[in-house]
């Protein structure tokens, strides 16, 4: 973040600078193959970048934010303080807190009838990975929750 603030700035730096040097010497610019309405096209341009550039940023905090309230929900599934539903549920209410959500990419990738239902698709498949192992514990664990997720959805 700081090297992109660096960046803007001696961006307007040097832009201020060629202005200064416009008004200084009224033909340097143009023989430089520049005006002073371009270089503030330049300037418009780059503060367009910045605003982008933040949004991006923010964003970003955003889907950061809600994929490590996610992992802690999957710790609480492991840890079996909470149920696939729960779990479902949680990740539903996480996701529509995060304005940077992409549903359409959510529907397309967890098939169901419900948002509910693909919520628990979205649990399941974010918690395998911690299960798929060789020790019979974790595939006992998988397979109860495989058995959990056909019971949830055959309930809708």
């Amino acid at each position: 973040m700081k090297s992109i603030a660096r960046f803007i700035l001696c961006i307007g730096f040097a832009i201020g600078l060629l202005v200064g040097l416009n008004w200084l010497a009224p033909g340097f610019l143009a023989g430089l193959g520049l005006d002073s309405g371009s270089l503030i096209d330049l300037a418009i341009a780059n503060e367009r970048a910045r605003l982008q550039t933040e949004e991006l940023v923010a964003k970003d905090r955003q889907i950061v934010d809600n994929l490590e309230a996610k992992q802690k929900v999957v710790r609480e599934l492991l840890d079996e303080r909470l149920t696939l539903r729960q779990a479902a549920a949680r990740f539903q209410k996480l996701n529509e807190a995060c304005p940077a959500y992409d549903w359409e990419r959510f529907c397309q990738t967890f098939p169901g009838r419900t948002d509910e239902e693909r919520h628990c698709r979205q649990v399941f498949v974010a918690v395998r990975p911690y299960l798929e192992s060789n020790d019979s514990a974790s595939r006992d664990r998988l397979a109860r929750l495989e058995t959990e997720l056909e019971e949830t959805i055959a309930s809708f």
